[in-house]
């Protein structure tokens, strides 16, 4: 079984709920002695520092916030230059269940496992993931990854902001021949963000500058993944499948949104922006050197 002191946990933080915060951070030094917190440029920084101080847990701060992608490979360079080989990644708001850890390092441990993930139980709606299984993609918190396999795929691409980050790395960890594992063991309370049911369907009330960055990723994505396979990708993620899903989102927003002139303004800026996008060489763009 690969060995818990030489893996560590990275947790990204953008402005969290403190509180919300504190209890990750405690799941998480519960599991490992290494630990590193990357920030986004939250403007409670002082708060994440504090708890983090308290835990006796790293924190590395950007400067500016320059999305997940950024931040997740900031994380895995401090892996790799303290020699870690596995990183488990939290969002900022995720539980770790007690031994969640040891159980994802011994499915870790089968050579062509590229990542061993957490069962997902959803606070806000009350879903949970049973049992362990073979998946051909996952989201990035519960994940633990291999150091390794990161630097041979180039990273997380930071062509994108925050939207499909997660899954573009799962299509190409699959195209190379490695396999995703679900572990069932291993649980992970975690919320994927409040919405409010009307009649024709859901609503997120998101910021125009997160809707920029939703369409942005999603059109990149669908294009750099127009030749994956299917199977290996999330429904609705093609170029048809995402210009339906943002042509819904803009019909909701439409209709029971607030702001909706600047909102639909967004979606489409970023709907361009990714259409225009270019496709990133390999390790090209993996996170600058961050400031400690």
């Amino acid at each position: 079984m690969n060995d818990v002191s030489n893996s560590m946990i990275g947790i990204v933080t953008f402005n969290p709920e403190v509180e919300l915060f504190r209890r990750c951070i405690e799941s998480a030094v519960s599991q490992s002695s290494l630990v590193t917190v990357v920030d986004n440029g939250s403007s409670n920084v002082g708060q994440i520092r504090e708890v983090c101080d308290k835990a006796g847990v790293r924190l590395v701060q950007l400067a500016q916030n320059r999305g997940v992608a950024a931040a997740l490979n900031q994380i895995l360079k401090v892996a790799e230059a303290s020699r870690n080989s596995e990183v488990l990644l939290l969002d900022q708001d995720s539980i770790l269940s007690p031994g969640s850890m040891s159980h994802l390092l011994e499915t870790i441990a089968e050579p062509d496992v590229a990542i061993a993930v957490a069962s997902v139980h959803e606070r806000n709606t009350g879903n949970r993931q049973v049992g362990s299984s073979e998946i051909n993609y996952c989201i990035t918190s519960g994940s633990l990854v291999r150091v390794a396999t990161w630097l041979e795929l180039g990273g997380y691409d930071e062509s994108m902001f925050v939207d499909f980050v997660d899954f573009d790395f799962s299509a190409r960890i699959r195209v190379s021949g490695r396999r995703i594992v679900r572990d069932g063991r291993a649980t992970l309370d975690h919320a994927i963000g409040e919405s409010e049911q009307k009649r024709l369907g859901k609503i997120y009330n998101y910021s125009p500058f997160r809707l920029r960055h939703m369409a942005a990723d999603m059109t990149y994505f669908s294009r750099k993944h127009r030749h994956t396979p299917r199977r290996l990708l999330p429904p609705r993620t093609s170029r048809v499948g995402v210009t339906a899903v943002l042509v819904r989102k803009a019909m909701l927003i439409a209709l029971y949104e607030h702001n909706r002139r600047k909102k639909l303004m967004a979606l489409a800026r970023g709907a361009v922006e990714g259409s225009r996008t270019q496709m990133p060489n390999a390790l090209a763009n993996v996170g600058e050197a961050a400031q400690t």
